[in-house]
């Protein structure tokens, strides 16, 4: 992800605007499907001149490969008991995931 226009970056970018993710499982006031939201996330990518761009097919499915990674991550994690240790100067692995449950809430309470 080197360049700062990657579809990925604005992707990612997105999903950590607190309440975006929210929207896109459902809870959605605007009557948005997640078709609906994957078609407005394409259009950021369109507009970003990103040299791929994403149709909001490809973008749902991406949501659902970073969920997945997220949820195989945490449960690793998990069952590690005392975690991953860090080398010196570095966050440890749980540490890293608990960063990232921040921007998942949604996963660590309905999961």
């Amino acid at each position: 992800m080197d360049d700062p226009n990657s579809s990925m970056r604005i992707l990612i970018d997105w999903l950590c605007v607190p309440g975006n993710f929210t929207r896109y499982k459902g809870d959605n006031k605007l009557g948005k499907t997640k078709v609906g939201i994957c078609e407005e996330i394409s259009k950021k990518i369109i507009a970003a001149e990103c040299r791929k761009e994403r149709t909001p097919s490809a973008i749902k499915a991406k949501i659902s490969e970073v969920c997945d990674k997220y949820r195989k991550a945490s449960d690793w994690a998990i069952q590690t008991g005392q975690g991953v240790l860090a080398n010196d100067g570095e966050i440890t692995f749980n540490e890293a995931v608990s960063i990232i449950s921040e921007l998942f809430i949604h996963f660590t309470t309905t999961h």
